[in-house]
């Protein structure tokens, strides 16, 4: 992996690349691959597209709707409920009733 200094450099403001991000997650967990990380964060990701009320999604205002759909690709319901503009609880009880699963 290459050096701070570098990925800065090719990168503005620092930011990594996904495939780097998923990375350095991969190293977190000994004994796992990358290509294990990334294949269960997919299944997750199919989980919760496949699960959502998207009707429901679709009939709410933009910010609302907008904050489901990355919280669905991503799962990262902290910066989905900054989205939305919501506390996480308040995020979590929408997500509830969007029927979008917690998958981790």
């Amino acid at each position: 992996m290459r050096n701070l200094r570098e990925r800065n450099a090719a990168h503005p403001a620092g930011a990594a690349p996904r495939t780097e991000k998923l990375y350095l997650a991969a190293r977190a967990f000994n004994g796992v691959s990358v290509e294990e990380v990334v294949e269960a964060l997919e299944e997750a990701r199919k989980l919760r597209r496949e699960r959502a009320d998207w009707e429901f999604i679709e009939k709410l205002p933009p910010k609302l709707k907008a904050a489901l759909k990355y919280y669905i690709e991503t799962g990262d319901i902290y910066v989905a409920s900054r989205i939305a503009g919501l506390t996480v609880d308040e995020f979590n009880e929408l997500r509830v009733k969007a029927r979008v699963p917690s998958v981790t």
